[in-house]
């Protein structure tokens, strides 16, 4: 515990570090056509590479969690056929019904990042979903005309006046209670990341700062949880994330498909198989 508390240390100073480069150089200009497949502006060329590679590749240690929940290689392929079973019904999901599933995906993200990026932390469920609350609801609060552009693309959803203000006083609410528990933790370095995540919201473009968080804090604190050996975990991650990578690599400069619309499917799908792979290891085990 004192060396995962260690490099959890190390790890914020980074993301201050970083946040503040990031925030210091970002111009802000994005035009309307950010959503098209060629011409991106360059801030979302690179949020969208790296939603795409460290963001998706962070969960490539599932590969290695599966590798090494048995000695059992039947079982071993048994249980990761399952879960690109998930991933195949995910995709499939989001194809019928893009608005239920990005309400899903909402959702889901408030409870995964909670448990992700608090573990390591003596914190109690709820305050983790207090944690989950407010970093999925901080791009929605500060920039809901630029997320509603967004959720319309990705599945004719908008965010009406009555709902954000139920949303803003959510945020407020969860904001006010963590604020709490992170000065009686004494969790300084957390509270000023997340003070920093908040001036971002309100500065960059949702999508923009979606790649920041969801790469630099929440994947890079993913993989200091389940991460033993760096050299040998990237190796799990290129051999896991390949496949996704190439198949979206192909459909970008192939096809006519717009990037958003194959990113966040993605993530859902991946993000219901990664939040199910235990008890799918459970199970198969039992």
């Amino acid at each position: 515990m004192h060396y995962l508390n260690k490099k959890m240390k190390y790890h914020q100073i980074f993301f201050l570090g970083l946040s503040l480069v990031i925030i210091l150089s970002y111009s802000g200009n994005i035009e309307s056509d950010y959503l098209l497949t060629f011409n991106l502006p360059s801030p979302l060329l690179w949020s969208f590479v790296m939603i795409a590679t460290i963001g998706i590749g962070h969960g490539a240690l599932d590969g290695k969690i599966i590798w090494d929940s048995t000695n059992n290689r039947a079982l071993k392929l048994k249980i990761y056929c399952i879960y690109m079973g998930v991933v195949l019904f995910g995709l499939l999901f989001w194809s019928i019904s893009p608005f239920i599933c990005l309400i899903i995906l909402i959702l889901m993200s408030m409870v995964h990042f909670g448990e992700s990026d608090m573990q390591g932390y003596k914190t109690t469920k709820f305050e983790n979903i207090l944690w989950g609350i407010i970093v999925t609801l901080i791009p929605i609060v500060f920039k809901i005309d630029d997320v509603n552009n967004i959720f319309s693309q990705l599945a004719a959803l908008k965010i009406n006046s009555l709902m954000y203000s139920l949303i803003v006083i959510i945020f407020l609410l969860s904001t006010i209670l963590w604020s709490k528990m992170l000065f009686q933790k004494k969790l300084f370095l957390l509270a000023v990341s997340l003070i920093t995540m908040m001036l971002a919201g309100y500065l960059l473009h949702p999508l923009v700062w979606f790649a920041y968080y969801f790469c630099f804090f929440h994947g890079i604190k993913a993989i200091i949880n389940l991460s033993t050996n760096f050299k040998l975990d990237l190796i799990w991650m290129l051999i896991f994330t390949a496949p996704v990578l190439l198949v979206l690599a192909y459909l970008t400069l192939f096809t006519n498909i717009l990037i958003i619309l194959l990113i966040f499917p993605t993530l859902f799908a991946l993000t219901i198989a990664h939040m199910m792979l235990k008890n799918i290891i459970k199970k198969v085990l039992i």
